[in-house]
């Protein structure tokens, strides 16, 4: 068997986040569990119908999770009302909408109203993946050339390239503000890809 000689490249490539993921929970509570769910149910709703009226695709709008939990007195440790709980994620195109569609949806659903989450993402990010494999295929060929001019051997042909890449996105950045104006930072959004390159050592 001939020998070989195995390496590693990571390449990344930076684009700017043009859509974003919201996690929104809307919470009732109500003297019984039938009440909870009919009302949290109604509110969602409502919420549904500003969402889609800020022109989001129903495509784009998800039911996560329904669930029905005990709101225990403290004092007396008895269940004195039950929380009905809706959670949706909304996915919007371009940054600056997130804002006025928040607005929206705070002044119907008011104190109900949780934002879990606001993650940024790229609408296509397949032409920064391909940019990044390509820079990781760069990355491993000039780590070969390295250590085969530090070891004395000469390099022959590629007999293996295997990927393992990961997506990541960098961190979208919000500014304290009214929903209405609020500024939207979307920041760099990174795609990493990873290659391993097999090369033949020539005798």
């Amino acid at each position: 068997m001939g020998r070989s000689l195995v390496v590693t490249g990571e390449g990344t490539a930076a684009g700017t986040a043009d859509h974003c993921l919201i996690t929104l929970a809307l919470n009732v509570m109500a003297a019984t569990s039938a009440e909870a769910l009919d009302q949290v149910g109604s509110l969602a709703e409502q919420v549904i119908e500003v969402v889609l009226a800020q022109g989001v695709s129903r495509s784009d709008v998800q039911t996560l999770r329904i669930s029905l939990q005990d709101w225990l007195d403290r004092d007396s440790g008895t269940v004195t009302a039950r929380v009905g709980t809706y959670t949706l994620s909304v996915r919007v195109t371009g940054l600056q909408e997130l804002g006025p569609l928040l607005a929206e949806v705070a002044t119907v659903a008011g104190n109900s109203l949780q934002v879990q989450g606001i993650r940024p993402t790229i609408g296509d990010p397949k032409p920064l993946l391909a940019e990044a494999r390509r820079s990781a295929v760069e990355d491993a060929l000039a780590k070969a050339g390295e250590l085969a001019q530090a070891a004395g051997i000469q390099l022959g042909k590629i007999t293996s390239i295997e990927e393992a890449g990961t997506a990541r996105l960098g961190n979208m950045r919000l500014m304290s503000a009214s929903a209405a104006a609020m500024p939207m930072e979307p920041g760099t959004s990174e795609v990493t890809a990873g290659v391993t390159i097999t090369f033949e050592v020539e005798d």
